[in-house]
């Protein structure tokens, strides 16, 4: 599974690696033009929707591989934000 981290900021950035590596020390990170770009060995890519939230509002994700992992994620976010009275457009 790759999983790109878009940071906001230098210290966003640090603290996103350490956050990931703390999970998981076997990951393979490459980092290009602001981006962080995971790579990971995973059975059930469903079982990190829970973690990947936690990194709002440190870094904005994209999960190019896994297009209906993203899309559940995306309506999870639309779901929580509407129980929230907040109507933004999510792309």
């Amino acid at each position: 599974l790759c999983i790109d981290f878009f940071p906001k900021g230098e210290t966003a950035g640090a603290a996103v690696k350490g956050r990931i590596l703390a999970r998981f020390s076997e990951a393979v990170l490459e980092e290009a033009d602001g981006r962080i770009g995971v790579r990971l060995k995973i059975a059930d890519a469903r079982s990190l929707l829970p973690w990947l939230r936690t990194f709002w509002p440190l870094a904005h994700l994209s999960l190019p591989e896994a297009p209906s992992l993203a899309a559940r994620m995306k309506k999870d976010w639309e779901e929580a934000l509407e129980n929230y009275g907040e109507h933004p457009a999510l792309s």
